[in-house]
């Protein structure tokens, strides 16, 4: 089981990197976006210019679309991949279980077998480890 979630893993490093890097951007804008707001209302109290807060509005405005256009590529990518290594790794483990000789699964009752590859616990070992990386 290791092995196969290890090469599933491998397969997909790119994207997932790429996930990762997406996630540690919109953390970036996420805490970034309460200091420059704070820095217009005190430029308001200030006084500034019209201009100037036209366009520090617009600049606000900007990142706050960034932060959700990102939150949403990694909540889209971050499921689409976890779907890709599920069906990798169910793949690999029928691959697998097609190689064992007839007699020894003869042996087994089928409902046994069953619950050994069950979809839910290949789920949670997914839903594990891209936690793990959000939790970072």
């Amino acid at each position: 089981m290791r092995k196969i979630l290890k090469n599933a893993l491998i397969k997909h490093i790119r994207i997932i990197l790429l996930l990762f890097l997406i996630y540690v951007y919109s953390s970036i804008i996420g805490i970034v976006i309460p200091y420059f707001n704070s820095y217009f209302i005190d430029s308001l109290v200030q006084q500034a210019t019209s201009d100037f807060v036209l366009k520090f509005f617009i600049f606000i405005f900007i990142i706050y679309v960034l932060g959700v256009a990102l939150s949403y590529i990694h909540s889209l990518y971050e499921a689409k991949i976890m779907q890709k290594m599920n069906f990798h790794m169910h793949m690999k483990i029928i691959e697998h279980l097609e190689r064992i000789p007839y007699e020894l699964i003869s042996k087994e009752v089928p409902s046994h077998l069953h619950n050994k590859v069950d979809v839910s616990q290949l789920t949670t070992i997914l839903l594990i480890i891209f936690t793990m990386y959000s939790l970072t």
